[in-house]
């Protein structure tokens, strides 16, 4: 029983954080947001602004919503959970974020603090984690504080955060693809624009986009370097490819966000390990922002009550039954860029999964 909770609390740990990564961004050169033509580095915050506040003049206040993760392996094995989630931001615009030496949102505080609610499966219905993410500048790190409350046990427990390369809720998302990577972490260049084709869940129409390289400044770092498109007009980061130590595509990820209530938010990752062909979908739905809340609703005591603040209808979450219900697989585009983007991606799958994809049997 320890094992199956323990399974489904990275399970939980991985849903709530997928879509809403922490703002990468901090000391940046002021002027946000600038004016084009723009560095690589304006480019990935002012990408940041969009993905991780709600947009570059104003962010969100608060919300709460519905999210929904599955998990399908290469064998076709299905994990699914539904959970409520609310957050709370204590900063009032990005640049607040960008600025660690603001007095307000002072670094080492809280920037923002997250609850989440298991309503799915009903054996861990209950199950609750709250979570403080703090504001970070390269000379200050906090990590991120964990804690979990299991109904069974009536307690809650402070949690620690694995090492950033580390398999995130059982499968191949890790902590930085989560939460934990900081701009600070990468240098940025800007190899080229281009043209991305619809993919699988998003863009829907060709979209005019920068094209952005960004190599860890940790020698030892699980990844050789990550590609972004990030849109020219929006600055939504459509695709992100992962590249492994020797050189070769290793993940594909299409985030698809759109407008809701003013603010851009993500609504649908599209996850695939294309060396192990494990896929995580993540659906986030039902927002509802800037609704009145308290600092006592993220405390241990809010936990403790097994409290869900509502009762989301579980029809509306889109379950699956099978894999083929799954969204498609993220396109490679092989071929699809100009060279001076081509010669940077290495694609290299396995034999089987190859041929799968020659034969048209790869959805």
């Amino acid at each position: 029983m320890k094992d199956f909770l323990k399974k489904w609390l990275f399970l939980i740990l991985g849903m709530v954080f997928l879509c809403h990564l922490p703002p990468d961004a901090y000391g940046v050169e002021p002027g946000f947001p600038w004016s084009p033509p723009y560095t690589a580095e304006q480019i990935v915050y002012l990408c940041d602004a969009v993905s991780w506040t709600g947009g570059i003049e104003k962010a969100y206040k608060n919300y709460d919503l519905d999210a929904l993760s599955i998990q399908v392996d290469a064998r076709g094995y299905i994990r699914q959970n539904a959970a409520l989630r609310k957050r709370k931001n204590y900063f009032d615009n990005y640049v607040q974020v960008l600025d660690y030496t603001d007095k307000k949102l002072k670094v080492g505080e809280p920037r923002n603090k997250d609850i989440v609610f298991v309503v799915y499966p009903p054996a861990l219905r209950g199950m609750a984690v709250l979570d403080w993410k703090y504001k970070q500048s390269p000379k200050k790190y906090k990590a991120v504080d964990f804690w979990l409350y299991l109904p069974s046990l009536k307690n809650v427990r402070r949690l620690a955060t694995g090492d950033r390369a580390d398999g995130f809720a059982g499968g191949d998302m890790t902590y930085d693809d989560i939460f934990s990577l900081e701009p600070f972490d990468e240098t940025h260049t800007l190899i080229g624009e281009d043209i991305l084709p619809p993919g699988a869940v998003c863009p829907s129409e060709p979209r005019e986009c920068y094209v952005i390289k960004s190599i860890n400044k940790d020698p030892n770092y699980y990844l050789s370097k990550r590609l972004r498109w990030i849109d020219k007009e929006t600055f939504i980061p459509w695709r992100e490819e992962q590249y492994d130590r020797k050189g070769y595509l290793w993940v594909v990820f299409e985030k698809k966000m759109e407008k809701i209530q003013g603010y851009t938010v993500h609504t649908l990752w599209n996850y695939w390990n294309v060396q192990r062909d494990f896929r995580q979908p993540v659906y986030i739905f039902n927002y509802k922002f800037d609704q009145p809340m308290s600092d006592a609703e993220f405390t241990h005591d809010y936990l403790r009550k097994e409290f869900a603040w509502r009762s989301p209808s579980l029809k509306e979450f889109p379950f699956i039954k099978t894999p083929d219900e799954l969204p498609p697989r993220p396109p490679l585009l092989r071929g699809k860029f100009k060279p001076e983007i081509e010669k940077e991606r290495k694609i290299k799958l396995p034999e089987e999964l190859e041929k799968e994809l020659r034969e048209g049997r790869l959805k």
